[in-house]
């Protein structure tokens, strides 16, 4: 018996089988099934741009995240250069604390030459 499916476009709902409502609007959009021995699996992948609007509490956490990739990259890339740095300076030969040493360039040389 098929179940009977009542379409609200005005909230984008298909009521008794979600997903069908919007079939094939997404750019990536894969269904199929896996049989495995006597059972089989249903799956569905999709993927796109975000069509709705996102409520309060998704649009602060989305902001959170993304100013949390940023700093983390900028981070990573700050640190990155400040290494760069200290081995290009210990390349050179350039001793501005005289015997002191962090042992960074001693391990480059070792495992990198």
């Amino acid at each position: 018996m098929q179940p009977r499916l009542r379409y609200r476009a005005e909230q984008g709902i298909c009521d008794g089988n979600p997903g069908l409502a919007n079939h094939r609007q997404h750019p990536v959009d894969l269904r199929g099934t896996v049989g495995i021995w006597r059972w089989r699996y249903s799956f569905v992948v999709l993927a796109g741009r975000q069509r709705r609007r996102l409520s309060r509490l998704e649009y602060e956490i989305s902001r959170w995240v993304a100013a949390s990739a940023v700093g983390i990259s900028l981070f990573v890339s700050i640190l990155t250069g400040l290494l760069v740095l200290y081995l290009l300076k210990s390349a050179l030969g350039i001793d501005i604390l005289p015997n002191t040493s962090l042992g960074i360039w001693d391990w480059f040389k070792r495992h990198v030459f």
